[in-house]
């Protein structure tokens, strides 16, 4: 898929932004919270909490992802773009916990290890 078809401008709002990353520390407090009753729960809020940081990043660069199959993948490439090299190890667990995550979604079989918590 081309860059263009999975990206939209999108206006520049720092309330936007900025309510974007209070829902992302939400959600990581959240899952720091459930982690010992519940794995998977905080599992799910931490990679949430990744995504809406992301989702602020792009929003500050005048993007969007457009809403179509594949936007997380989307959203994780540009997040990965913007941040660079430096930051390429954590963009790949970030990959990781979104295919586990659909992995344990879509796939009653399995969980994420104590590590990957």
């Amino acid at each position: 898929m081309t860059q263009q078809k999975k990206y939209q401008d999108h206006p520049i709002d720092p309330a936007q932004i900025k309510r974007q990353l209070a829902g992302a520390l939400k959600r990581l407090k959240a899952a720091e919270a459930v982690v010992d009753d519940d794995e998977e729960a905080a599992y799910e809020l931490a990679y949430e909490a990744m995504l809406k940081a992301s989702i602020a990043l792009m929003y500050n660069h005048g993007k969007r992802a457009r809403s179509i199959p594949g936007h997380h993948i989307a959203i994780i490439e540009m997040a990965a773009g913007i941040l660079g090299p430096d930051l390429k190890d954590q963009m790949v667990v970030f990959d990781e916990m979104r295919r586990n995550r659909n992995n344990f979604l879509y796939d009653a079989d399995g969980f994420v290890n104590d590590c990957e918590v």
